[in-house]
């Protein structure tokens, strides 16, 4: 019997008529990309120079501090971890170190020979407070702390150099271990015995024998042959690293218990022991042409310094570099350490390239004025900057100094920051006007004609509201004409989440086919991606509205291009409030 159902909908239907379902899934709002975290870029005395490394900071300021480790750049930090008594700061800061430190390091020396160079993971002075110390394993090997001086944290790793120990469960005698390689990389462990069925021949470093742990397990499996973990490494060590020797004697089980001879693995299991245990603090690698044979067990040695690390101030030039580094990193806002002319030019050509359609990368750049400044030269710094995608600050702040307990003066650079953070971690749509910063006092009280005239000059303005320190507008430098969307960090904010947003929508259909249906696809999410902009409350949308049939997608064969045009609008701030009482005549009378 035929069958002359139809599916439709989850139905199946039988019977000839019109049936009707709707699909509202082109007006479902869709899941906005996270906001990027906020950049700093400045003098570290941690982390490697110019890598850019991102930090949880939801919980404070101990891991950044902790990664600057006392650098000059750790002052900032209090600021965008705690930038207002009323908003949070920034939940994720990427650190770049814009210096040029280098690294401390200690070699590790057997019969007077290096055998292993041990090297500080942080750049700058404080990593010479690093140690290392060397014993005899408790059973086999060495016994090798790492001590972190700074940090005052230590890693121990005992019986290194010794990944596992072999014994013989027969009774034959004659039985011998070898490990066999090429180029110093072992590639057999061979054991020898008179007694037929007692032979193996372990192929190391390919198939199933490439661990440590793998070998162990297999000789254990063997019913005559018992091995045992050792070295504190754990058994991921490379099978491949043991030592190459021949000759070993097995010596027979004595009443059922066996005699154990090591199986060493001597520098490279204590390179892979530091490398994969105690990285935080330091690596090794094999110091030049040392053999990883038994001899070249590192010597004993007392608790001794690493040496050899600086600290170098950055220069223009490895500023330059760390704001290049931060091309290629995701950033919401960037601030720097450092306010000198150069570097406030940096970063504001950074915010401005990083925005370009070619980067797609959009971003406000923010720093601010000196203890002392005038307000003519914050005037003169701020409309030199001209940027609709940065903010200058002025003037300081005061707050009580948590190492002294003393009250003490920070430059608008450090308000700077505070911003910044408050921009990145809030609601995308927070002007940021009015909102009161972290501290006890400004610098200086201005009065109110200097207030107008930073204002109008691109200068964003700490107040004393009854004390707190409060943030007068939001503007930005922007000083070529008076269009409230370049003018105001918020407008800037809600353009540039608009174009994160509609980015991560259309990605996807790069490389797609181009026909009518993929273009119908492409405004559908489009269209998703517009809806969820829509400002609600707690949300963070940051349109009022947008016009569905300005949504124009236009595709040009001659260069493969599809164009996406459409008209929104964005929400807006109360920045002034006016109220006006019309006040009504008196009028009374009395009856009877």
């Amino acid at each position: 019997m035929p069958n002359l159902g139809v599916n439709f909908a989850g139905n199946t239907l039988y019977l000839p008529g019109v049936y009707y379902t709707s699909n509202a899934s082109a007006t479902q709002p869709t899941n906005a990309p996270a906001t990027p975290p906020l950049v700093l870029i400045g003098y570290f005395y941690g982390l490697e120079p110019l890598v850019p490394q991102t930090f949880d900071a939801s919980q404070g300021a101990a891991p950044l501090l902790a990664a600057i480790r006392g650098g000059p750049a750790s002052g900032l930090v209090s600021f965008i971890t705690s930038p207002s008594p009323q908003y949070s700061g920034a939940q994720s800061v990427t650190l770049i170190n814009a210096s040029a430190n280098t690294q401390s390091n200690l070699t590790l020396q057997a019969a007077g020979s290096g055998v292993i160079v041990l090297e500080s993971t942080d750049y700058g002075l404080p990593s010479n407070l690093l140690q290392a110390e060397v014993q005899a394993g408790t059973v086999a090997g060495i016994d090798l702390t790492l001590f972190d001086g700074y940090s005052g944290t230590t890693y121990q790793g005992n019986n290194l150099g010794v990944p596992f120990q072999v014994g013989y469960l027969g009774s034959a005698s004659g039985v011998t271990l070898a490990v066999s390689g090429t180029n110093g990389a072992a590639t057999n462990l061979i054991i020898t015995s008179p007694t037929a069925g007692e032979s193996v021949n372990v192929p190391l470093g390919a198939g199933q024998y490439q661990t440590i742990t793998q070998v162990v397990e297999y000789l254990n499996g063997t019913g005559v042959y018992q091995a045992n973990g050792l070295s504190d490494s754990g058994g991921g060590l490379a099978a491949s690293s043991l030592s190459i020797v021949s000759g070993v004697a097995l010596a027979a089980a004595a009443s059922g218990v066996a005699s154990y001879v090591n199986v060493n693995a001597t520098l490279l299991d204590i390179v892979y022991w530091v490398n994969q245990y105690a990285a935080l603090v330091g690596t090794a690698s094999v110091s030049g042409s040392a053999q990883n044979i038994p001899s070249n067990l590192p010597s004993v040695i007392p608790l001794t310094h690493f040496s050899g690390a600086t600290s170098v101030p950055p220069t223009n030039s490895t500023y330059a570099a760390a704001f290049n580094a931060a091309l290629n990193t995701p950033a919401w806002t960037v601030v720097a350490d450092s306010n000198a002319p150069a570097v406030v030019a940096l970063g504001t050509q950074h915010a401005v390239t990083a925005s370009e359609p070619v980067n797609g990368k959009m971003r406000r750049f923010f720093s601010g004025s000196s203890v002392g400044d005038t307000v003519a030269t914050t005037l003169s710094i701020a409309q030199a900057q001209n940027s609709s995608t940065t903010t200058y600050c002025y003037p300081g702040i005061t707050q009580t100094n948590t190492v002294t307990g003393l009250p003490e003066t920070y430059g608008g650079l450090y308000v700077a920051a505070a911003e910044a953070s408050i921009a990145t971690a809030n609601q995308i749509a927070l002007p940021l006007t009015n909102k009161p910063l972290t501290g006890t006092g400004v610098e200086v009280a201005l009065t109110n004609s200097q207030l107008i005239e930073l204002q109008n000059g691109g200068v964003s303005v700490l107040f004393s509201n009854g004390g707190v320190p409060t943030i007068l507008s939001d503007v930005t430098t922007w000083q070529t004409d008076n269009n409230p969307s370049n003018i105001y960090n918020q407008q800037i904010a809600c353009r540039q989440w608009t174009g994160y947003t509609l980015i991560a929508a259309l990605r996807p259909y790069v490389g797609g086919i181009a026909s009518s249906l993929d273009i119908v696809r492409a405004k559908n999410a489009a269209t998703k991606s517009l809806n969820s902009l829509i400002y609600t409350e707690g949300s963070n949308g940051v349109l009022n509205s947008w016009n569905p049939t300005s949504l124009v997608l236009t595709y040009s064969g001659s260069n493969q291009t599809l164009g996406v045009t459409v008209d929104a609008v964005n929400v807006g701030q109360n920045r002034i409030i006016t109220t006006t009482v019309n006040v009504q005549p008196l009028s009374l009378s009395a009856v009877g």
